[in-house]
């Protein structure tokens, strides 16, 4: 008992707690955004992922010429020809279906562009080379899919 009085007359160990506090609740703040961003349930029948797969696009399709702070889940829902509530199934919010689309462009880059950052490692290749091949690779998934670019390219909302 007596140490307790001693630590909260020492400012010091106030302080720690504080910190400690602070930090417990940024680390909560952090994994709430987290669980907002993440999908509901992964789809796993054929007609499920054709749905998110539809989804996704229409989103894209939305992200990209209306921008994130004017579409709606509700816009999404009827470009992609399902209902909201399905939509809701697999996605939270918009942000959730944002954040999909960016991890689903991030896959693409990632898959076109690792043959290229190989050879930038090569010492036997030209860097003038390798860099050239490394942004055919990145022009090529943006080509593929230049609603999905825009989309996920475009400023987030909020």
């Amino acid at each position: 008992m007596a140490r307790n009085r001693a630590q909260k007359r020492d400012p010091a160990s106030r302080g720690s707690r504080r910190d400690a506090e602070k930090t417990r609740l940024a680390r909560a703040g952090r994994a709430r955004r987290t669980a907002r961003l993440a999908p509901r349930r992964k789809p796993t029948q054929t007609r499920s992922r054709e749905t998110v797969s539809a989804v996704l696009a229409a989103a894209a399709e939305l992200f990209a010429t209306a921008g994130p702070a004017r579409t709606t889940t509700n816009r999404i829902a009827a470009r992609a020809g399902v209902s909201v509530g399905s939509l809701y199934q697999y996605f939270p919010n918009k942000e959730a279906i944002l954040a999909a689309l960016g991890e689903r462009h991030a896959a693409q880059v990632e898959a076109a562009l690792g043959p290229s950052l190989a050879r930038l490692a090569d010492p036997a290749i030209p860097l003038r080379r390798s860099l050239h091949d490394l942004l055919v690779g990145l022009c090529a998934v943006h080509d593929a899919e230049p609603l999905l670019a825009r989309a996920v390219s475009a400023p987030a909302p909020g």
